[in-house]
């Protein structure tokens, strides 16, 4: 291996990532994110007493704070960003056809796959190094009178320590087993399976199922194999408040068994590009060759075929060859047909199918109510406690699966023809997103099948459709068609498939630290995230009047059937209650 031309791979991949409009769009994302933080309000990252009547408050820049800080902004954000930029390189050299000179050079594949996952790996300390300056920047340079109580010590350890151990494993993890899915595979929506997986997981189960009568052997399995982290420095250290001094003082202690996961982590990272790189070696000029057996059997075949007469030979007339410009509906219908039959080859979807199967069935047998106790199932509850997860796999999905779409035809070195048609650019448009549809059509049955497994598990209510058509059917699809349509527009006006992915993941992952920091409202809260809720009771008809109140009108209204007598408040905001019924 010859250290000159690794270097000159390495060289130019770095240089390349450096001009990418992506990570500074997810630099611009976490510096938003940190600078909310510097706010004061830590009751979102360290839960010690009740410091809002003069309790002593956690400081934001203890060592704990700094590594749930980077565990969530590592999980939620930075993967997306770092699995693009590995899982991409090997494939972008084959859309711009330079593959086949590099390889055509004195460069081994041994060389060309180091280079490029090198200037990965340092592409990745230089992101981390940059978000680790934001913090110290926020935190501790820039005056801020709200963190008189929040503000500690400058202690360079307290962020290195959890970058290197709780962060930077991680992004090797992803970055390598991304780097080793584009480079195995070759399709660009495979590189992205791992982060939207570890987000799922993550939001809707690892991080936030801790029943009471979970085994302890299982909750620890589960701290080992959660890549992030965080259900690891919850459930050893904030789980229980052990108050505002031991946070502010005190250093993590790292057990043997999780310093041995995040090793793990980087094994398999760095063992995925090594498997891979042995695999793109032996298949790297393979690619032209044909069987013999195969080359034998058409060439039999076209020995016994019955003469016919050319192509060649015939007329125009016999031909009844005509051309006039396709309308708008024959185009867009064609140009669906034609994004459809392409799904078929998507293995995304058939890695995705049986993990939102197995995602529904697991957390709706092991949602809990009041005291921990099992939560009865039906029909309208699973609707809408699934709506959530829905509308978060779909805009993660719809991200790439959009962008790919539009970028097929450049990709494919279709592009120069497809623009010289005479076709709508609106007809073309019309027939992605259709095309696009049947991605939320085949996520919605995978859905229903699993709502349905789950109900006949529990053997205690029927199935029934109407919930499911209301919810998922007038609430979903017009999210989905609003993302879709963001999303198409991104890559519209940046016309680059790599801004497309940093708007887009930067509008979703603003909205979700909106959502965990309880900041986002009814206009902001476009995937309807903890909006709806559902009651098998039934509703009387209502009589509703309007009275003046300080911020506008609100509604007293009477059931005319119960007898409920309903009032409201305005405190610190309008809220209704239930307060009499007449003979109770």
């Amino acid at each position: 291996m010859s250290a000159r031309r690794l270097w000159l791979v390495a060289r130019h991949e770095l240089a390349f990532n450096a001009r990418r409009p992506m990570f500074y769009i997810c630099l611009t994302v976490a510096g938003l994110i940190i600078w909310g933080l510097s706010s004061g309000n830590v009751s979102i990252i360290i839960a010690s007493g009740d410091a809002t009547v003069g309790g002593k408050k956690a400081f934001i820049t203890s060592e704990f704070a700094a590594a749930q800080i980077l565990a969530v902004t590592v999980a939620t954000l930075m993967s997306f960003f770092v699995a693009a930029a590995a899982g991409m390189s090997v494939i972008r050299d084959g859309e711009l056809r330079v593959g086949e000179l590099l390889h055509a050079t004195p460069l081994t594949p041994a060389e060309y796959v180091a280079g490029k996952f090198a200037a990965t790996i340092a592409t990745i300390l230089g992101l981390l190094a940059a978000v680790i300056a934001l913090m110290l920047l926020f935190f501790h340079a820039i005056p801020n009178a709200e963190m008189a109580d929040t503000r500690g010590p400058l202690v360079l350890t307290n962020y290195l320590r959890p970058a290197a151990v709780i962060a930077l494993p991680m992004l090797v993890f992803v970055s390598g087993t991304a780097f080793a899915l584009g480079a195995w595979t070759r399709r660009a929506i495979l590189v992205f399976v791992l982060p939207i997986v570890l987000v799922l997981a993550g939001f809707f189960f690892l991080w936030s199922w801790t029943p009471s009568w979970l085994d302890l052997r299982i909750n620890r399995l589960l701290m080992m194999i959660d890549p992030s982290g965080v259900r690891w420095l919850g459930e050893t250290y904030l789980k229980v408040d052990r108050g505002a001094d031991y946070y502010n003082t005190q250093r993590i202690g790292f057990d043997v068994p999780f310093l041995l996961s995040r090793l793990a982590l980087v094994v398999v990272g760095v063992g995925s590009v090594v498997v891979a790189g042995a695999r793109f070696a032996a298949t790297l000029r393979q690619s032209g060759k044909v069987k013999a057996g195969k080359g034998a059997e058409l060439d039999t075949a076209a020995a016994k075929a019955p003469d016919k007469a050319p192509a060649a030979t015939l007329t125009l007339g016999e031909l009844a060859m005509h051309s006039s410009a396709a309308g708008f509906w024959h185009t867009m219908w064609q140009v669906a047909r034609s994004e459809m039959r392409e799904l078929k080859s998507q293995p995304g979807l058939y890695l995705f199918v049986p993990i939102i199967v197995f995602q529904i069935i697991v957390n709706s047998l092991s949602a809990l109510g009041a005291f921990d106790t099992p939560l009865l199932l039906t029909s309208g509850t699973l609707a809408v406690n699934q709506m959530q997860f829905m509308t978060t796999l779909l805009s993660l999905l719809l991200v790439f699966y959009a962008v790919e779409s539009l970028e097929r035809e450049r990709s494919t070195g279709f592009s120069a023809i497809s623009n010289a048609l005479p076709i709508r650019t609106s007809a073309l448009i019309t027939g992605k997103a259709i095309a696009l549809c049947a991605i939320g059509v085949i996520v919605g049955a995978a859905c229903l099948l699993a709502c349905l497994i789950a109900l006949l598990v529990q053997r205690r209510v029927g199935f029934e459709a109407f919930p499911f058509v209301l919810i998922w059917g007038g609430l979903v699809a017009p999210t989905f068609l609003a993302w879709a349509a963001f999303v198409f527009a991104a890559y519209s006006v940046t016309r680059n498939r790599f801004s497309a992915y940093g708007i887009s993941l930067a509008a979703f992952g603003y909205t979700a630290y909106l959502a965990l920091t309880d900041k986002l409202n009814w206009l902001g809260n476009w995937p309807l995230w903890n909006s709806v809720r559902w009651s098998e009771r039934p509703v009387a008809p209502v009589v509703a009047s309007e009275m003046p109140n300080t911020t506008g009108t609100c509604c007293l209204a009477w059931c005319a059937s119960g007898g409920w007598t309903i009032t409201t408040s305005r405190g610190s905001g309008p809220a209704i209650y239930v307060t009499s019924r007449p003979g109770s």
